[in-house]
C-alpha cells in the first residue's frame, strides 16, 4: 500500500508492518493457550504455553503487545505527523470494538456472528496493514480499509477450506491436528456459511 501511495516514509511502512507481526504473534500466543483453543502445537513446535507454561504464556503475548507499540514510539520518534496516524490504526486493529480482542471475546460467547466475528479476530490484521501503507505515506488511511477486510475475508474463506478438506485425514503421531481451528462449527466461515457458498 505504501508503494501504491507513492512511498513518503518507507522506515515508516516498514516499522508499522513490524508491530502489527508482533500484535499478530502475540494474539497467537493467547490464542493457543487452554482457556481459548488449547492448541498444544504451533507450524509443528510446542506452543509457547506448552513449552514454557501458561504463565510464561500469558506475560510472553503481554511483552509482544507492549514491544510493538515501543518500536512504533522509538522508530518513528522523529516523524510525529505519521507516528500518531499509524498509533491509532494499529490500536484499533487490536483493540475494540472491532480489533483481535474483541474477535477473541466472541469465542466466549455461546453463539457468534460469524462474519463480525472472523473481521475483527482475521480482517482487523489485515486492513490495519492497507491502512498504516496509505497513513504512512501521507494518505488519508480509511479509504484503503475495506480493501484489507476483502483480503481478509479471501484468507479467511482459503483458510478454512484448506482445514475443511484437510480435516478428515487422520494426523501423524505428534502432529498438529489439521482440523483444530474448524472444531467449533460457528468458528469457521466455510461451515458457518456453507463450503459452497464461502468458495
Amino acid at each position: 500500500m505504501s508503494h501504491a501511495c507513492g512511498n513518503g516514509n518507507p522506515l515508516a511502512a516498514i516499522v508499522a508492518g513490524a508491530a502489527i507481526e508482533l500484535l499478530h504473534c502475540a494474539s497467537l500466543v493467547h490464542d493457543d493457550m487452554p482457556c481459548f483453543d488449547n492448541s498444544g502445537l504451533r507450524r509443528g513446535k510446542p506452543s509457547v504455553h506448552c513449552a514454557f507454561g501458561e504463565r510464561t504464556a500469558l506475560l510472553t503475548g503481554d511483552a509482544l503487545i507492549v514491544l510493538a507499540f515501543e518500536q512504533l514510539a522509538i522508530r518513528l520518534a522523529m516523524a510525529p505527523d505519521r507516528l500518531a496516524p499509524l498509533v491509532r490504526i494499529v490500536a484499533a486493529a487490536v483493540g475494540s470494538p472491532g480489533g483481535i480482542a474483541a474477535g477473541q471475546a466472541w469465542e466466549c460467547e455461546p453463539a457468534i456472528d460469524i462474519v463480525k466475528y472472523q473481521r475483527a479476530k482475521t480482517g482487523s490484521l489485515f486492513a490495519a496493514c492497507t491502512m498504516a501503507g496509505a497513513a504512512a505515506s501521507g494518505y488519508e488511511p480509511q479509504a484503503w480499509q475495506p480493501l484489507g477486510y476483502a483480503i481478509g475475508e479471501a484468507f479467511q474463506v482459503a483458510d478454512d477450506l484448506l482445514a475443511t478438506a484437510l480435516a478428515a485425514i487422520p494426523p501423524c503421531p505428534g502432529a498438529e491436528p489439521l482440523g483444530l481451528q474448524i472444531t467449533a462449527v460457528s468458528r469457521s466461515l466455510v461451515t458457518g456459511l456453507s463450503a459452497r457458498h464461502a468458495a
